[in-house]
Order: C-alpha cells, then sequence, then structure tokens
C-alpha cells in the first residue's frame, strides 16, 4: 500500500563520507521540528500528558494553559537576555 510517503532527512556532516544527492525540504524540516518541540513542551505538563480530565473541553483549556505558560517563559527568557545586553 502506498501511503505517498517522502523521507525528509537532513545530511549529516559529522558522520557520512558521502554526500547523497536527494531531495531536502529545508523549509517542511524547520516546520516539523517546530511542531515536535511544540510537542516535547506539552508532554512536560503532565495532566495534559496523563489526560487525567474527563472532558473535552477541560482538555483543550488545560492545552491553552500550558501554551500561554510556554510563551511566558520564552517571553521572559528573551526580556532576561535584552537586560544583560543592555548591561553590558
Amino acid at each position: 500500500m502506498e501511503l505517498g510517503i517522502i523521507a525528509n532527512i537532513a545530511y549529516n556532516k559529522r558522520n557520512s563520507e558521502t554526500h547523497n544527492d536527494h531531495y531536502f525540504d529545508h523549509q517542511l524540516y524547520k516546520e516539523r521540528y517546530v511542531i515536535e518541540k511544540t510537542s516535547v513542551w506539552m508532554e512536560s505538563f503532565r495532566s495534559i500528558l496523563n489526560r487525567f480530565d474527563t472532558t473535552t473541553t477541560s482538555w483543550i483549556r488545560y492545552n491553552y494553559l500550558a501554551f500561554i505558560v510556554i510563551a511566558l517563559r520564552k517571553f521572559q527568557k528573551k526580556v532576561e537576555m535584552n537586560s544583560i545586553k543592555e548591561e553590558q
């Protein structure tokens, strides 16, 4: 059964002697990385990972809450980095 899935694997510069001339979509790879990173962040919240909630509505609300916490943490790191740069 053909699913039409095409591998999009980055060339490993360190562990390969030859460079394979195969199609590699950089934009698709970046998008895939963002999606996988977001999934890992979401899994760090146990209530979402274990799905203790019995209703879809409460599960969705926990997802929104997790996204807000993740965004605030990233924003805080950027603010801290900018304040360090200004002090120097």
